[in-house]
Parts: structure tokens; sequence; C-alpha cells
């Protein structure tokens, strides 16, 4: 599947790219002409010498918030109605123009028989608790089909798979509602977000034993990406920023020996077991705000590349942030219109460029400032040349050519400034993140963290 879409791509580039380096290209995958790239310093160390560190937590981070927003699905019934559960159905159907991975039309039959397997008529009838067995997608809908719109618009097509909801890693808390009808698929509540997960990725976890998984000493991972083995069972956990375990005993060395679901027993039961972590690979209390936290974290991320909706595990722009504020104690919604709303908000609308860029140097504290535009969100990281900084996991530049619209695909994890390829042939500066931008807000200049699942 991932070669058709690779050779789709390159299809179109070259059916439009001509003979001329500088003929408009719908899909131009050489982000290596993007000045930004060439010029502008790729680690977060580079920006982090005027960062003020902080000998103390600041009034955001919070172990006991961060922890209460974490496993809520386990302590408080979620409030999600069953018209809430359903909005995929009103957001993507036959009247939407939609494709599939053959990029032919979708017809009604299709959608017709992901009604009737989503099963809603059993809504909440068993709501349980449950875990992530492993790192898995929640889909939008109970089915691994992909669903595009237009794959011949830019920025569309591959990889904007609309039934990727999110991303989720191992040992995660969920509340399962029910079973879709061909019993495949489990529909789930998060922390972050609802959809649908695969059987064989969820175990129930009985009450008592929740309780005393939430209850116990947590600690944050603050590595990514690396497999630990279970000691008795010999069974692989991804370990992953963003992701909290249970305490079982703090070894001599520094680390932790942690708690985890790692199998169904015969039956269905869940089955645990502990693996040891390494003392520079988790802590049991968030992480001060300091030059050198900021930098190990930022580095992880920095090696993502681009996945909507975390499709293939990897990150989009939303979960980039996420992650980044996870180890500090810090919890975020899911998408960039919710953590717009985090912390201390201020205004851009209204304003003109010069006027966006004094305001932000003036007022944003940096590695602790979002920047927000429709649909995109990234971290302020500070001034350079005069001119601010955003660490950004995007897709790709808009450039347009009269009525026709491409992408420079970057397709990863980047520090750039407010107008990324302006010297560029074709580029769009109405759609530039600086035209674009709506807000900015500083996240640690407030206690309250923004929510996005009832």
């Amino acid at each position: 599947m991932y070669h058709i879409f690779i050779a789709f791509v390159f299809g179109v580039a070259v059916l439009f790219s001509g003979c001329s380096s500088k003929q408009f290209k719908v899909l131009d995958l050489n982000d290596s002409v993007v000045e930004d790239l060439q010029k502008l310093p790729q680690s977060p160390h580079s920006y982090l010498s005027s960062y003020k560190d902080s000998l103390r937590l600041k009034a955001a981070q919070s172990d006991t918030r961060y922890y209460a927003h974490y496993y809520r699905v386990w302590w408080k019934k979620p409030t999600l109605s069953r018209y809430e559960a359903m909005w995929p159905f009103r957001a993507f159907n036959e009247k939407h123009h939609l494709y599939g991975m053959n990029l032919k039309p979708l017809e009604d039959e299709f959608f017709q028989k992901l009604r009737d397997n989503a099963n809603f008529v059993a809504y909440m009838q068993i709501a349980k608790k449950a875990l992530t067995l492993r790192g898995t997608n929640i889909r939008a809908f109970a089915t691994d089909e992909i669903v595009m719109k237009n794959p011949l618009k830019a920025g569309e097509g591959f990889p904007f798979d609309y039934m990727q909801n999110s991303y989720i890693a191992a040992n995660k808390p969920l509340f399962v509602s029910h079973f879709s009808k061909d019993g495949r698929w489990v529909f789930v509540i998060s922390a972050f977000t609802s959809g649908w997960v695969k059987v064989q990725d969820v175990v129930f976890i009985p009450d008592e034993d929740a309780d005393v998984w939430q209850s116990a000493l947590q600690v944050h991972v603050t590595t990514d990406k690396k497999i630990r083995w279970s000691r008795k069972y010999h069974m692989p956990l991804s370990l992953r920023l963003g992701m909290s375990l249970p305490v079982r005993k703090e070894l001599e060395e520094g680390g932790f020996r942690v708690v985890c679901a790692v199998k169904k027993g015969k039956n269905g039961e869940i089955v645990y077991d502990t693996i040891d972590l390494k003392a520079d690979e988790a802590v049991k209390k968030s992480l001060l705000m300091n030059r050198k936290n900021i930098d190990h974290i930022l580095s992880l991320l920095k090696k993502s590349r681009y996945g909507w909706g975390g499709l293939y595990a990897e990150r989009d722009c939303s979960s980039t942030i996420r992650d980044y504020f996870a180890p500090f104690g810090i919890w975020l919604g899911r998408n960039s219109a919710v953590m717009a709303h985090a912390g201390k908000v201020f205004s851009l609308q209204r304003k003109t460029p010069q006027e966006k860029i004094e305001t932000i140097k003036s007022n944003a504290i940096p590695f602790e400032t979002l920047l927000y535009r429709n649909g995109h969100i990234g971290l302020y990281v500070g001034m350079y040349d005069n001119q601010p900084i955003v660490f950004q996991n995007m897709w790709g530049i808009k450039t347009k050519n009269g009525d026709r619209t491409g992408r420079i695909v970057v397709g990863r994890a980047v520090f750039s400034s407010l107008q990324m390829g302006r010297e560029l042939s074709y580029y769009d500066e109405k759609s530039s993140f600086l035209s674009k931008l709506r807000s900015f807000n500083v996240v640690t200049l407030n206690d309250e963290s923004a929510l996005d699942v009832k």
C-alpha cells in the first residue's frame, strides 16, 4: 500500500514538473531547496542559550492534576453521548465525495456497511475499564480501510487518511463502550479521544486492579520508541514519550521496576509482568523546565517524521506538542484548537504581520508558548535573526500558481521561521504561518489545562 501511494505522489509530481526546475509542481518532494532548513539551526540546543532555567515547578506543572486527567476514564465514567460518539457518520459519508485506497470514489454501500458494523444500538452496554496491550491506532470507523478526500488536490490524498483518529501507546487507560457487530473492534474512550481499536490490542482490567494501578507511584517515560522486554514472559513493550507506568520497585542503581499489562490469558484475562527502566528513561516527578531537560525532550521529538493522526506510530503537529509537555507534568488536549486555549492566550487577529511579531517578541516565553493557526500548532522557541522561530511537525509548504495549489513536502519535525519557504517561486504568502497566525498562548502562565473529551 505504501509503495502504491509513493508511486502516485511521484507520478503527479513528474506530470507537472516538466523540464524546468522552476515550473510549478503539485508536489515537490525536494525540501532541500527550502532556505530555513539550510540556514536555521536544526538543534534545540542552538535556541536554549538564553532560556532561564526554572528551579521549581511552574504553576501549570502538577503530577496530581496530570494523573487525574490521565486516568479520568477510570475514576469518572465518561459522559460522551451516543450522538457525539457517532460524529464520523456525519463528517464522512457518501455525500462528501471521498476516495478509497485505489483512488476511486467510495460508494454508498461502503458507508452502509460501516454504519451497520458500528453497532451503536449497543452503545455503553459493556462499560468496562481496559488497557492497551500495545501501541495501536484509534480509528474513526471500525475499519483499516483508507478514506481520503480528493487525492488530486495538494494537501489531500496520502497520508491524509481520515479514518485515522489518533495513535495510542501501550498500557494506556481506556473505557470500553461496546463491540462492533463483527466482534473484531471495540469502541473506546481514552483520556484524549474516542474511536475504534482492534480487539486484540485491548485487555479488560478488573476495577480493583485499576484502583491499585492508578494509585501506585507513577513514572513519566522520558525516552521514545525503545523496546523493553518483560522479565517473565519476554514480551516486548515500546516506550514512548507521554507514557506513564506504575512503579513496583525503585532500583538501587536509580531506575525503576514498573508494572505493565503484557498479554491476555487463556480466558481473556489480563496478565501482568514487570520491566526495568533505566534512570534516564523515566522520572517519578515532573521534569523541571530547564535547558538540559528541554534539550533532551526536543531532541527526541526532532527525530519524528510527520504522521497524520499518529499514522505508522509517527506524530502530527498536535501529538508532538502533547508529548513535549507530558514529561513536564502538563496535560494538554488532543487537537490544536483545544491546545490553543491552555494557559494565557494572546489574540493576534486583526494585527499586521509586523504587529504579530512584536507582540510575540514582547509577551511569549520560549519553549513554554504555543503558536496557533487554524488546524496547526507549533512551539515557540525564541527569536533568531530578529524573527520568531517555531518547532513544528508539518507536512509541507503551500505553493500557488493561479488557481492551482501545490506543496513542497517537508514531512517531519523542524525548526523554522513563520514564513518558511518565502524565497521560493510560487510561494503562497497568504497561507504562511505568519499570515494565518490567530493567537499564541503561554501554557505555563495558568494552572488549568485544556481538555477535549467528556
